[in-house]
């Protein structure tokens, strides 16, 4: 997928905060829904599948979510 596609912004940005909180263990990222069959709409939500193969406690795992929810990066 490449910038310009008429995906928005927002995806690229999801997309770097995962890979800054998972590092090496993302296997994929999927972008699926309206935005990917040509229906997005101003106010449409966007749907990411992260797949991620993680080897820490549950509490770990749940504080990176945690983070990526609470994240100041989102300007949407």
């Amino acid at each position: 997928m490449l910038r310009g596609e008429n995906v928005p912004e927002q995806v690229f940005e999801v997309m770097s905060i995962t890979a800054e909180l998972f590092r090496d263990q993302i296997v994929g990222m999927y972008l699926y829904g309206s935005c990917v069959l040509g229906g997005l709409r101003p106010n449409s939500d966007i749907d990411i599948f992260g797949y991620c193969f993680v080897r820490e406690p549950l509490a770990v795992w749940k504080n990176k979510l945690e983070q990526m929810l609470d994240s100041n990066s989102w300007n949407f």
